[in-house]
């Protein structure tokens, strides 16, 4: 099909001429996209021209709005709702049973999570709480042991010092 062709007929034409070769659509309809895409991959000129071309085209004629929505990752309409089924209105939406379904599910375990998180917030506190403790307890023991090993060493330099004054003075 020539850039003329594709510029200046109009849509009509162009859909009788396709189905003027009724081989030609069956064969492309049975032959598989990717065999179809390795097929056109090995002519790297061709597909080169085919861009330039389609570049131009969809230049002057427009893309359409439909395949350019598709490409960008929609359909081009907007739905509604969240149970799968594709509501075109917010109200028909709101109606339906299964996206309340649906919502409440969502809502329960966004609760649950939330309750997990508080749990494990309340549990990362106490852990604290108690290491805390532990810690000052460490520290309580540790300076009763220095205290009562200075007061020890104390009374053994008194012991010490007085026994021998005891044993060197003369009688």
């Amino acid at each position: 099909m020539g850039i003329l062709f594709r510029l200046l007929a109009p849509k009509p034409v162009k859909k009788i001429r396709h189905a003027a070769h009724p081989v030609r659509n069956v064969k492309r309809a049975v032959t598989p996209k990717p065999v179809r895409q390795v097929r056109r991959a090995a002519h790297p000129v061709s597909m080169v021209e085919r861009g330039i071309e389609n570049g131009i085209v969809h230049a002057v004629r427009g893309s359409g709005g439909r395949t350019a929505a598709r490409r960008a990752g929609g359909t081009g309409t907007v739905y509604y709702g969240t149970c799968g089924v594709h509501h075109r209105r917010p109200d028909t939406a709101a109606n339906c049973k299964d996206c309340a379904a649906v919502d409440a599910l969502q809502a329960a375990r966004a609760a649950a999570a939330e309750a997990a998180r508080v749990e494990a917030t309340r549990r990362a506190a106490a852990e604290s709480a108690r290491a805390e403790a532990a810690r000052v307890r460490r520290e309580v023991i540790l300076a009763d042991h220095k205290r009562a090993a200075e007061t020890n060493r104390k009374q053994h330099a008194t012991a010490r010092t007085s026994s021998w004054k005891t044993w060197a003075t003369p009688r």
